[in-house]
């Protein structure tokens, strides 16, 4: 096994243990702030530890450190070959998880969970990125639970509409049909459930045409 002590460019430092796999890493590694590969500077921990090993094994004495010396000039040649194709990122790939760190599927169903909680955007960004999501990620992820959120909040306001208007009819209908005579108290209950059907038509109103503007749990609203 061999220790990998890397410092990103965004200044974190993280490190690790990894057995080489022909003196290369045998997976790909991210930062777990900003989510930069760092498979290539792996690499290079990696072949500099190596070196030293090779020529301290080497049984002949001087010539065979001349010998070593040497070998470098092949040695510097070889590992662009190989490390070039690892330091292309077209997608990000979370293969291995760093100490801490959770996994990727329940990573999203936190951050949706947060979102429709009511947390705000940039809290959950910030938890994203933590869990080696990288920035443009994880706003993409943002927009799209936030999207989810808007449908969500307008159809409760709908649900609120519906239900409002009808509780606001029961007060109107107790009128003509008499109730005021019939049984005051009765009329008054009417009365008091057609106050809060009016207060869940506004509310659902609110709720349909602004949904941005309410906050809190969406399963609350």
């Amino acid at each position: 096994m061999t220790s990998i002590k890397i410092e990103c460019g965004c200044g974190q430092r993280y490190a690790f243990d990894v057995e080489p796999v022909n003196g290369l890493m045998p997976h790909t590694v991210a930062c777990p702030i900003c989510g930069a590969d760092g498979t290539g500077a792996a690499n290079e921990v990696i072949s500099q530890s190596v070196q030293p090993v090779a020529v301290a094994a080497s049984p002949g004495g001087r010539l065979q450190l001349h010998e070593a010396l040497a070998a470098p000039a092949v040695r510097v040649a070889e590992p662009p070959v190989h490390v070039a194709p690892t330091t292309t990122r077209t997608t990000h790939t979370r293969t291995v998880l760093l100490p801490g760190q959770t996994d990727p599927g329940q990573v999203a169903h936190e951050a949706r969970a947060k979102i429709f909680w009511g947390d705000p955007p940039q809290e959950v960004i910030k938890f994203l990125m933590i869990n080696n999501v990288p920035r443009q990620e994880a706003m993409e992820i943002i927009r799209e639970l936030t999207h989810e959120r808007i449908v969500q909040m307008r159809k409760n306001g709908l649900v609120k509409v519906f239900s409002g208007i009808l509780m606001i009819c029961v007060p109107i209908g107790g009128w003509f049909g008499g109730m005021a005579v019939i049984s005051i108290k009765l009329f008054a209950f009417m009365i008091m459930l057609g106050l809060w059907g009016f207060y869940r038509l506004i509310k659902g109103m609110l709720m349909v045409v602004a949904p941005k503007s309410q906050h809190g749990d969406v399963s609350e609203q």
